[in-house]
């Protein structure tokens, strides 16, 4: 009888113990779970955070996109613009180097009779012959003048010509940069929209594993933290501490996620 009154403590002590383990690993896996919830939450924020990034750039790329799409548009309408006025300077040089071929013919054609002005002693007087030939020689110098006003004409033409075809090519040469940039840009951009559809999906799959769809995102930690809390001090109160500690006695605080 006094062996088993001697061993009665002995088994309520190991009893005890054994609950107190039972206990801890409770409180282990709570905390384990609390862990694992928390790392959830934080992979969530990160996601969200990165899509709205990627939402932004994708955004901003799109306003340059546009920007540029109406730079091409209006380089390509300058081109087109310096292409017509190139036509056109061509058939002004046509029609004034046809004018110019002319001169030259009307000018022979006025050197000639005034020679024979000046060679015949017909019948008519001398002031006559005279008049004819001034009228001649001024009808020649006119022609002359228009001749050589004929070829500055002529040369600023060309010039003006060779000026167009530099800024058409010059124009040409833009369009082509900006199209580059631009199909590079439109790669970069679908390459983000594949990037931001996947982070949209994983954020879509976090949301479903922790059950939230709104700003309330901390209420399980909350929970579980409660019953972690919990147990704590009732395996304080099974081993007989009643000492007051601030970390678990003090009054919860909602934490901030």
């Amino acid at each position: 009888m006094e062996t088993k009154s001697t061993n009665f403590p002995i088994l309520k002590e190991s009893e005890d113990l054994n609950f107190v383990r039972m206990k801890l690993d409770i409180a282990q896996e709570k905390l384990s779970n609390s862990a694992q919830t928390i790392s959830v939450y934080g992979s969530l924020e990160k996601t969200i955070i990165e899509a709205d990034k990627l939402s932004s750039e994708i955004e901003a790329m799109e306003d340059a996109i546009q920007m540029k799409q109406r730079e091409i548009a209006s380089l390509k309408l300058l081109s087109s613009d310096i292409q017509e006025r190139r036509a056109l300077i061509d058939k002004k040089l046509m029609a004034l180097k046809y004018s110019l071929s002319s001169f030259s013919s009307s000018i022979g054609y006025f050197e000639q009779r005034e020679v024979q002005a000046r060679a015949r002693k017909g019948p008519k007087s001398v002031e006559e012959m005279e008049q004819r030939l001034q009228n001649i020689i001024q009808e020649k110098e006119m022609l002359l003048e228009m001749k050589t006003n004929g070829r500055t004409e002529f040369e600023n033409m060309i010039l003006e010509c060779h000026q167009c075809m530099f800024e058409a090519e010059l124009k040409e040469e833009e369009t082509k940069i900006l199209e580059e940039e631009l199909q590079m840009e439109l790669r970069r951009i679908t390459e983000l929209e594949t990037v931001k559809a996947a982070v949209t999906e994983r954020k879509t799959q976090l949301l479903e594993a922790t059950k939230c769809n709104s700003c309330f995102v901390s209420d399980q930690i909350e929970e579980e933290l409660q019953n972690i809390r919990m147990s704590v001090l009732e395996l304080k109160s099974l081993l007989g501490d009643d000492s007051q500690s601030p970390l678990f006695n003090s009054q919860y605080v909602k934490p901030n996620l």
